[in-house]
């Protein structure tokens, strides 16, 4: 590590500003002269020893130095010592051996050793030498960035598998057939499955639950000829699984990178089971917070069919006391018809028809048809409202099922009825639409804040329209409203959690951030338009392909 800070911080150098610097190891004073006269037109800065001794010290010392004029021949020791000794050294030169009694043999010596030319010195030596000097100082450049350039990637590659290792959510790398490349860390620990054993193996066969196999397979099999748009198909959030077959969705982050013309896929993985977890209870939460503001009128609603049906009992009981005398007098009619005893019978006839007169028998029977009706008629009503709160309530109705969003509608406008029906009248175009895959619990609830919303945005009476249509892609559900408006610069407000316009103690801030987030799940969106003083409309957009989970 520390010879490679320091051959990285040489040929940093050696890129910069300065001039190269060649080490001319030449022991005849003549030849040395003559060599720096052939060296004269180069840009190099030129070093001048006479032995091997000084040759090798001086290379020790200055790192700095970039090439080696070495003649074969010294006073001290030979060239061939001079490498040999360098290179035990970890110094790397190019070395440019000369000598005046040159041979095949020595040349082949030479270059084994790792000298990077060699030349004998005849007339054309001075003459050739300039450009063979040119020449390795070039490659040796050239060389030095691709030296530095690896390290580099060395560097790179360590740092990135340590920013990997160290993240606290799963990276998968993969092949577009599913073959795993990488696996970090944090993916050992949510899937339960170790590096060696994920390496080379398919996602298909280990994180992807049965259900999204045939989906995640057919993903892979189409990127091949459309590339780029892997990303854009798989949607924000999947489900997967782990080696102890649990289920639980996560958060994709994922890239493709085209490495060396084969498709990379890069995808960080978010565990967000407890997200959902605290997600879940924060909508039951605003659920029975809003119809904690719905109870007293709740309340007035059932209190209503109670009242006439108790009432009405009152008078049952009346009737069943006159029907009682009316009965009596009958059974003693009777008695006396079995009895034979003819000189009573005019007489209790007699006082038969006075006490039905007195009690109204005729009456009684007429009005109890009626009665009974009515009763059961505000028994369905009580029922009905219990349904519809229960159904609000149920923590089972964030599961998935098929749906009517017009029944939606009309449950929702039933629970919230007695909220509305002092202040707007109601105005109903629904049309007829496909049974969706929805959460219509989540969905009555995001229908009952915007319908209380724009209750509370009129001020004494108003309208509500509600209004819903599809076409072949969405349905659509809006509620509009005849009230104050909104002013523009709060619009871009109004889903943020926590930002309302009601007075202190009126509302959380929550309600439409809430239904936002569950339109959204559902793969829609909410647009709102708004006139002050004329009034807003809230639109649902809900795709018909629905939900999967």
């Amino acid at each position: 590590e520390v010879n490679e800070r320091q051959e990285s911080a040489t040929t940093a150098v050696r890129f910069g500003q300065r001039l190269p610097t060649v080490l001319l190891v030449e022991d005849n004073q003549l030849q040395r002269q003559m060599i720096v006269h052939a060296l004269r037109d180069l840009s190099v800065n030129l070093l001048q020893v006479a032995s091997g001794g000084e040759a090798i010290s001086a290379a020790m010392k200055d790192h700095s130095i970039d090439l080696m004029i070495l003649d074969y021949e010294l006073p001290d020791i030979s060239g061939a010592e001079v490498i040999d000794t360098l290179l035990s050294h970890d110094i790397k030169l190019p070395f440019v051996v000369s000598t005046a009694r040159g041979s095949e043999r020595v040349a082949v010596e030479m270059m084994k050793r790792g000298a990077s030319d060699y030349l004998i010195k005849d007339e054309r030596f001075l003459g050739g030498l300039p450009a063979i000097v040119k020449r390795l100082l070039k490659q040796f450049k050239v060389d030095g960035i691709l030296a530095e350039v690896e390290r580099e990637l060395r560097r790179s590659e360590q740092r990135m598998r340590q920013i990997i290792d160290t993240n606290g959510d799963p990276f998968v790398s993969l092949t577009l057939d599913g073959t795993i490349l990488e696996w970090n860390k944090a993916a050992e620990r949510t899937f339960g499955l170790e590096r060696a054993q994920a390496l080379g193996a398919n996602i298909l066969d280990t994180i992807v639950p049965p259900a999204m196999q045939d989906r995640i397979r057919t993903e892979l099999s189409q990127f091949a000829a459309e590339p780029h748009t892997f990303a854009a198909r798989l949607p924000d959030e999947v489900g997967a699984i782990d080696a102890n077959g649990r289920v639980f969705p996560v958060e994709v982050s994922l890239n493709t990178v085209d490495s060396s013309g084969e498709w990379i896929i890069n995808a960080f993985l978010h565990d967000i089971s407890r997200r959902r977890e605290l997600e879940s209870q924060l909508i039951q939460a605003e659920k029975m917070a809003s119809l904690g503001q719905l109870a007293a009128g709740v309340a007035h609603e059932i209190n209503n069919p109670i009242a006439y049906v108790r009432s009405n009992l009152g008078t049952l009981k009346s009737y069943t006391q006159s029907l009682a005398k009316v009965i009596q007098s009958a059974t003693e009619l009777g008695t006396a018809i079995e009895a034979g005893d003819f000189s009573q019978l005019n007489a209790k006839w007699q006082e038969m028809k006075t006490v039905s007169e007195a009690e109204g028998l005729a009456s009684i029977i007429d009005d109890l048809p009626e009665l009974f009706s009515d009763s059961e008629e505000g028994l369905v009503r009580v029922k009905e409202i219990v349904q519809n709160l229960k159904s609000f309530a149920r923590l089972d109705e964030a599961e998935v099922k098929e749906a009517d969003i017009n029944e939606c509608v009309e449950t929702t406008l039933k629970v919230v009825a007695n909220e509305i029906k002092y202040k707007c009248q109601v105005f109903k175009d629904l049309a007829p639409l496909p049974r969706l895959k929805c959460r219509p619990g989540q969905l009555n609830q995001v229908l009952m804040n915007l319908l209380i919303n724009a209750t509370q945005a009129v001020a004494e009476r108003g309208e509500i329209h509600v209004r819903t249509w599809c076409d072949e892609l969405n349905v659509f559900v809006s509620v509009r409203d005849t009230g104050c408006g909104i002013p523009a610069e709060h619009v871009s407000q109004l889903f943020t959690p926590f930002f309302t316009t009601k007075p202190v103690g009126s509302g959380t801030g929550l309600g439409l951030s809430i239904s936002y987030g569950i339109v959204q799940k559902h793969g829609g969106d909410i647009q709102v338009t708004s006139q002050l003083g004329i009034g807003s409309t809230f639109t649902i957009r809900l795709p018909r392909q629905g939900v999967s989970k």
